[in-house]
C-alpha cells in the first residue's frame, strides 16, 4: 500500500513505526525495527499472540517501508523513552521508530509499504511489485475500481435505499476474507512453518469454518467459484501439511477452535456445486 501523511504549516513532521501494536488483549515478542537513513527505509518484524494465533505460537509478521520523501532525522524509541540518532531496537516490549522531516509550508509525506509474512526480503519485493510507481490517487483509483467490480457481480433491483445500501455493506464484508497469504512470487508459509510454492493456486488462510460454513461459501460457490477452489486447494494443502484440516485454520497454525466438523461441508457442497 501506499501512505500519504499531509502536515500543516508550523508543525514538525514526524512518522511513527510501531510494530509492537496489537489489537485487543494480543501481545507481541521478538519485536524488532531497523531504520536504513542511506536508502531512506524502515524495516522490521514481529510475532503477533492474538486470541487465535497465540493458541499455536504466534504469527510472524514483516514489513518494508520506503520513504519517498527524504527524512532528516530518525530514532528510536522503546516503553515511552526516545533513542535520537540510533537506528535499530529490539525486545519483547513497546518499542519502534521514528522520523522526522524538514518543515516547509505544508508538508506532504509519502512512504510505500510491503508486509509479508515469511520475510523482510519477501516484505521488500512485494512493496517493489506492488507499490513501485508512487502515484497515490493512482493506487486509490486502482483499489476503488477493483471494489466497484467485486460489488458489482450482484445487481439488486427494488427495496429502499436503506436496504441496498446493508446489501451491498454485507456483500463488502463477504469480500474481507479469507486472508490472501501468498507473496507476488507465490510463496506463503505453511502450516508445517516451512516456506512453500503455490502452484497453480492462490493460498489463503484465517478461514472462520465454523461460521462461514453456512452462509459465506454457499455464497462464494454461486459468484465466486475460482476463490472458492482456491480455498479449498488451500484447505487440502493445510491438510497434508499438518496431518489435518483445522476448524479454524489461522495464519499458518491450527487453532482448534469451535467443534464440528464444517471443513467436511465446506468440501463437499462445494464438490455436489
Amino acid at each position: 500500500g501506499i501512505h500519504r501523511y499531509t502536515f500543516p504549516a508550523g508543525t514538525q513532521p514526524t512518522v511513527l513505526i510501531d510494530p509492537s501494536a496489537v489489537l485487543g488483549e494480543g501481545t507481541a515478542s521478538n519485536v524488532w525495527i531497523e531504520v536504513l537513513p542511506d536508502g531512506q527505509e524502515i524495516v522490521g518484524g514481529m510475532t503477533n499472540h492474538g486470541s487465535l494465533s497465540g493458541r499455536y505460537g504466534g504469527q510472524p509478521i514483516y514489513f518494508s517501508a520506503l520513504f519517498k520523501t527524504p527524512f532528516d532525522r530518525f530514532g528510536v524509541f522503546s516503553d515511552g523513552q526516545l533513542f535520537p540518532d540510533q537506528s535499530t531496537m529490539s525486545g519483547d516490549e513497546r518499542l519502534g521508530a521514528y522520523v522526522q522531516l524538514e518543515a516547509s509550508g505544508d508538508t506532504r509525506v509519502e512512504l510505500a509499504m510491503g508486509i509479508s509474512y515469511i520475510s523482510v526480503d519477501q516484505a521488500r519485493l512485494n512493496r517493489e511489485l506492488e507499490a513501485s510507481d508512487w502515484n497515490f490517487d493512482a493506487v486509490r483509483a486502482d483499489a476503488e475500481a477493483v471494489w466497484a467490480d467485486a460489488l458489482s457481480v450482484i445487481d439488486v433491483e427494488g427495496g429502499t435505499d436503506l436496504e441496498r445500501r446493508v446489501f451491498y455493506s454485507a456483500l463488502y464484508h463477504t469480500q474481507m476474507m479469507p486472508t490472501l497469504y501468498t507473496d507476488v512470487n507465490g510463496l506463503y508459509p505453511g502450516f508445517d512453518r516451512q516456506t512453500h510454492q503455490a502452484e497453480g493456486f492462490t493460498y489463503y488462510t484465517d478461514l472462520s469454518l465454523w461460521d462461514t460454513f453456512r452462509t459465506l461459501h454457499p455464497l462464494l460457490n454461486l459468484i465466486a467459484p475460482d476463490r472458492q477452489g482456491d480455498l479449498i486447494t488451500s484447505m487440502l494443502h493445510m491438510h497434508a501439511q499438518a496431518g489435518f484440516i483445522d476448524r479454524w485454520p489461522q495464519g499458518n497454525g491450527p487453532t482448534g477452535c469451535m467443534v464440528g466438523d464444517s471443513p467436511a461441508i465446506v468440501i463437499a457442497e462445494s464438490y455436489l456445486k
